[in-house]
C-alpha cells in the first residue's frame, strides 16, 4: 500500500525521509519494488497442458507473491505447458525471504 498509494515517491521527493530516526531512512531505500500483479496461493491445482508427466507445489511464502507476482505466474504457466499439474498450497506462511 505504501507503494501504490503514491507515498513512497512523495516522501522520497520531499527528503522527509532524512528526518527519520537511525538507520530507518536506509532501511526504506532497500524496500523492493512491488509491479504487477500479486500472485494468490489459495490452493488451486493449475492442470498439466496436454498430458501430465508431473505434479509440484509451488511454495510463494508470505513475501514472493507481492514482490515476485508476476514471475510466480510465470513459473505456474511454464511447468503447465511443460506437462506438470501445479499445486499451490492454501495458507502458506513465510519462508525466511525477510
Amino acid at each position: 500500500m505504501y507503494q501504490r498509494s503514491g507515498l513512497q515517491s512523495l516522501l522520497r521527493k520531499s527528503r522527509a525521509l532524512s528526518l527519520l530516526p537511525g538507520d530507518l531512512a536506509e532501511l526504506e531505500g532497500s524496500l523492493p519494488a512491488i509491479r504487477g500483479a500479486s500472485f494468490e496461493a489459495k490452493g488451486q491445482v493449475i492442470p498439466a497442458v496436454g498430458p501430465r508427466r508431473a505434479t509440484v507445489a509451488l511454495l510463494s511464502g508470505c513475501v514472493m507473491p507481492m514482490v515476485n507476482g508476476p514471475q510466480m505466474s510465470a513459473a505456474a504457466r511454464v511447468l503447465a505447458r511443460n506437462g506438470c499439474d501445479v499445486a499451490v498450497p492454501r495458507g502458506q506462511v513465510c519462508c525466511g525471504a525477510r
